[in-house]
Order: C-alpha cells, then structure tokens, then sequence
C-alpha cells in the first residue's frame, strides 16, 4: 500500500480520522493530511495515495469536484468521501463519479475500518488482475513467437484492465470506466473522446480485450454491481440507475444471465458488511 490521504477542512475530524487510522489500521502509512480540495489535489499528483478519505463541503476545491479530476488523472486511487445526513444526495453523486465508499459523520471507527478493509481488498484484487493479465499476455506473446500468430481466447468472466499507458485503448478504458454512470455512453462517444474512428476503436477493443465494445461495458458495469449489492444498502433499482442502467428491468435480467444469480440473491449470498443508507433494501 502507498498510504492514505486524509481531507477536511475541519482539523478535529482530521485528528479523529488519523487516530483511528493510525491504530486500527497502522499498514496505511504515511497518512497525509489536507484541509481543503485543492491541497489534497496537490497532495495526491505528488504522493500518488492508494486511497483518499475525502469531505465534501471544503473551501478553494469542493469534495465532488476534486474526485472528479482525482478519477480522471489516477483512475486506480480509491475514495472513500466523508458526509454529514443532510449531504447524502452529495455522496450518491460522489458514488457515480467513482468513489468506492461512503461514511456518515460523526465517523465511527467500526465503520471506518470496515470501509477502509473493503477498499484495501479491492485494491489486492485489482492488483491481482492485472497480474493475472499480464501473465495471460505473456502466455499469448509465447504462442505467437512459437507458431506464427498469437491466440486470442475469449475472455469473457476474465477481463482485466490492460497495461498502463497513454495509447488509446487505455485512454478509452479509462473513459469508459469514468462514465459508466451514464446510460446514453456509446461506443461513438468514446471513439470522439479518443479521436479515434468508431470502426478503428471498436476493432483495437476487440484486439486487446477479445470481446466487443458492448460485452465489455456490461461486464464493467455488472462488477460495480456487484460491489454496490455487497457494499450498501441501496436498492436494486438504485444499484441499477448508478452503473448506468436506466431500466432496472433490463439490469435484472442480463446480471442474472451473465451471474446465474438474481441481484437479491447475489447480495444476500455471503453478505459482506455494508453501509446504511436512506433507501429501503430490496427483497
């Protein structure tokens, strides 16, 4: 782990904040401290955290503002934002532009480890696909030099993020992964964003991730899904409308498909702990 990062703009929850972070989970270090969103946006592009705990009304740079460009410049840096009851439209809108988690003020330590423990053990698996990722593209790369042409197995159930880089595909996962939120994106609309033709984009997908533009969207947004249902509280359609799905009743159809699970099922099979919320649990 590179550290953890600590923003608000209110000195005493900073110090609660690190204290409980410094005891319970002491692996977390160095914790670094900003009291506005500017300061933690300088702090993260020169320390590069693995995770951001995050206010959102602060001066010079408000919390949703600063994930914004947080995700757009470091997609891998998880954020978990810091919320008070009345600002909970404010942390539905943190979740859709890409934070991990949520925490209600006052921060009680139980709550903050079980989120900083389920941040951590996305970011191990993360680590472990693209590992995972990397040993499949040098098993490719083995049976392309021995018989002339590299193999191209169907990777569906195990799509991982490719290499880091600034070629187009990864800048078009990365765009994709920032607006999954949104119902209408298309593969158009990422083909714009990366100045690439549709047809050229949809074949350098193809190439890379070995299934189709569309099957990867859906297999990005099911995996968020999936951490939502085991994470929160949030009921099915709420679940659905924040991966980017507007019809709750297409949702429930392809995750059941593609998981051989209904969403209700999945979420109370091997529950984790998950977050309160104002929304009503789904059956």
């Amino acid at each position: 782990m590179s550290g953890i990062l600590v923003a608000d703009d209110i000195s005493m929850i900073r110090t609660h904040v690190v204290k409980i972070v410094a005891r319970e989970k002491p692996e977390l270090q160095p914790i670094i401290e900003a009291s506005d969103g500017q300061e933690a946006l300088n702090l993260v592009r020169q320390t590069r955290p693995d995770i951001v705990l995050m206010d959102i009304k602060m001066p010079k740079l408000d919390g949703l503002q600063a994930i914004r460009l947080i995700q757009a410049e470091y997609p891998t840096i998880k954020t978990i934002i810091l919320t008070a009851h009345d600002e909970f439209i404010y942390a539905q809108q943190a979740i859709r532009l890409g934070a991990a988690d949520y925490i209600l003020k006052p921060v009680r330590p139980t709550q903050l480890v079980v989120a900083l423990t389920q941040v951590q053990a996305r970011l191990r698996q993360e680590q472990q696909q693209q590992e995972k990722f990397a040993e499949m593209a040098r098993h490719l790369q083995v049976l392309a030099e021995a018989d002339g042409s590299a193999k191209k197995d169907n990777l569906q159930g195990q799509l991982e993020p490719i290499a880091p880089g600034d070629g187009p595909v990864q800048q078009a996962i990365e765009y994709i992964r920032q607006n999954l939120s949104q119902p209408e994106i298309s593969l158009n609309m990422v083909a714009n964003a990366v100045n690439l033709s549709t047809s050229h984009l949809a074949f350098l997908l193809k190439t890379n991730l070995g299934v189709s533009y569309i099957k990867y969207l859906n297999y990005l947004r099911l995996e968020q899904a999936k951490i939502l249902l085991k994470t929160t509280n949030f009921n099915i359609a709420t679940v659905a409308e924040m991966v980017g799905y507007a019809n709750p009743a297409y949702f429930y159809r392809l995750f059941q498909r593609e998981t051989h699970m209904t969403p209700a099922a999945y979420r109370q099979a091997d529950p984790a702990p998950r977050t309160t919320t104002g929304d009503k649990q789904s059956p």
